[in-house]
């Protein structure tokens, strides 16, 4: 068929801040999925090991790669 879809790869960019790693937990979870007391106190001492700590907050590296596709066409 001769169709080939362009593909560009970027990073978009985010940092989620919070003033505590309880907020952090407590905002995150939702995202993860988190559904019970012991995922939650898995996921918090993760959180505690993992966020990079600033001035007292707790910065959470929320970027993700991304892929746009376009496709050039022509009518014949």
């Amino acid at each position: 068929m001769g169709i080939y879809p362009n593909m560009e790869t970027f990073t978009l960019g985010r940092t989620e801040n919070y003033s505590s790693l309880n907020e952090a937990v407590e905002e995150l979870s939702n995202h993860f999925a988190i559904a019970n007391d012991e995922q939650k106190a898995i996921f918090e001492k993760y959180l505690e090991e993992n966020l990079k700590k600033d001035n007292g907050n707790y910065l959470y590296d929320a970027s993700s790669t991304k892929v746009k596709m376009w496709w050039h066409t022509t009518n014949t």
